[in-house]
């Protein structure tokens, strides 16, 4: 049987669309569910991949290519709006946003065919986001082991922290909003930090992804309104004190709007405390204001 003619894949624009070349040099834009989801530049697809809904030339004249009505994935479409249903129940009953759930079906939806499909997904934040959410994964894990049951698929960690993410928007108004200046005041904070004592980050790379960690815990809970507990701020104060002005400096320069309160501080304090006695580090002077 002739194979499809096949096309080398340009330029990845997003997870459903791509520029690829013809072997005869003539440029199209490809869109389809997943199609450029674990597809790299350079690699080949073919025109009779399940996956393509639409193929748009970039010549002039040529009118977009729509598939024939019988190879449209409309089983797709029609099983993520069915997944809406079956999820919800499974959610805390705060979600009401009917985007933010759709969405969630929809990705669920895709995990499954690339699972199925045998592509190999990579998560660099997934311990992060097990530590930053920990509650909220054990939603989305509920989540995973509804979706096994029902398409006979296991979804790997990488997978659960994607979901993650998507319940957590679903949970908190503006979520990703605070969740991404959380990430960017962390590294605000981490700049001062290389500045002040660059002596700490010499110590090995575990400490320094967990003091990350934390720094956007602090910031999130902070952006959001949420206060720290359950620590015995008197006794952390005396074990760190000589760290007290570092964690202060790092906690404004992170948030210059926001004044940390006593407990953030010496949280942070001790975290520092503990990678000066790895590193065999002094604290900084701190200026007074």
């Amino acid at each position: 049987m002739r194979q499809a003619p096949r096309f080398r894949v340009e330029r990845v624009l997003n997870n459903n669309v791509v520029i690829v070349r013809s072997e005869m040099g003539e440029e199209e834009i490809w869109l389809g569910r997943g199609l450029g989801f674990g597809t790299r530049p350079g690699a080949y697809l073919h025109s009779d991949d399940p996956r393509l809904e639409r193929r748009f030339r970039s010549a002039e004249g040529h009118p977009s290519e729509p598939l024939p009505p019988a190879s449209r994935p409309t089983a797709w479409d029609q099983d993520a709006a069915d997944m809406e249903d079956w999820l919800r129940p499974l959610l805390p009953p705060e979600v009401t946003h009917a985007d933010s759930l759709r969405a969630l079906a929809t990705h669920a939806r895709g995990a499954v065919d690339r699972l199925r499909a045998g592509i190999p997904i990579d998560n660099p934040f997934m311990g992060e986001v097990r530590l930053l959410y920990p509650d909220t994964w054990q939603v989305a894990e509920r989540i995973a082991r509804a979706l096994t049951v029902r398409y006979r698929v296991v979804l790997p960690d990488e997978e659960v922290a994607f979901l993650t993410l998507h319940v957590q928007a679903l949970l908190k108004r503006g979520a990703r909003k605070s969740m991404m200046e959380s990430i960017r005041a962390a590294e605000r904070a981490l700049k001062l930090l290389t500045a002040r004592a660059p002596q700490l980050l010499e110590t090995d790379g575990l400490h320094i992804r967990r003091l990350r960690t934390e720094l956007r815990r602090a910031f999130e809970r902070m952006l959001n309104g949420e206060r720290l507990s359950g620590l015995a701020v008197d006794r952390v104060e005396a074990e760190a004190t000589a760290w007290l002005g570092l964690a202060e400096e790092m906690l404004r320069a992170g948030l210059p709007t926001a004044a940390p309160d006593r407990m953030e501080r010496a949280h942070l304090a001790l975290w520092l405390a503990r990678m000066g006695a790895l590193a065999n580090a002094r604290p900084p002077t701190v200026e007074p204001p």
